[in-house]
């Protein structure tokens, strides 16, 4: 597996390891009303019914495949944040790409169906339908706001170590 771009708050030196699971134990912290804890309650719970061999967002880490999408990713929801690039400690590990713009990120009606677009999201069905056999960049279909949120994330089911660290990476 080729190394992917982690970007995270917390200052960590080559050689550190980064376990899964932060984001899911932000969300059994977090207010249990809130948009953002049902949503991936939702998210969750489809996957687990009908995609189970994808990582659960509850219990993987995210990266990017290219810096460029993690500076965009960086600038857009975490400026001080630090972009590390990142190994898997497993060949084997389950993958997830999908846009990050195929997440809601604010009330919608509908978040069933957008947990199985998500979750059903191939970028090789993707570059067929767009008819090239490159992976994209941007995908080109979703329509977001922003440049971070038509970057592909990727979903990795264990941990990751890190290989370098870009604090100031693309400014």
């Amino acid at each position: 597996m080729m190394n992917l771009f982690h970007v995270a708050p917390i200052p960590l030196g080559v050689g550190s390891v980064i376990e899964p699971g932060n984001w899911g134990r932000l969300m059994r912290f977090n207010d249990q009303q809130s948009f953002v804890v049902r949503r991936e309650r939702i998210f969750e719970e489809v996957r687990a019914a009908h995609y189970p061999g994808k990582p659960s967002r509850m219990n993987c880490i995210f990266c990017l495949v290219f810096s460029s999408d993690a500076a965009a990713y960086r600038d857009e929801f975490g400026p001080r944040n630090i972009i590390y690039e990142v190994e898997a400690t497993r060949e084997s590990a389950p993958v997830h790409i999908a846009p990050i713009a195929l997440v809601p990120s604010e009330e919608v009606s509908g978040l069933v169906q957008a947990a199985h677009n998500y979750w059903s999201f191939s970028l090789v069905d993707h570059a067929k339908a767009s008819g090239t056999d490159q992976q994209p960049h941007l995908v080109s279909n979703v329509v977001t706001k922003t440049m971070a949120a038509s970057v592909p994330e990727t979903l990795l089911g264990c941990s990751v170590r890190v290989v370098s660290r870009f604090d100031e990476l693309e400014r």
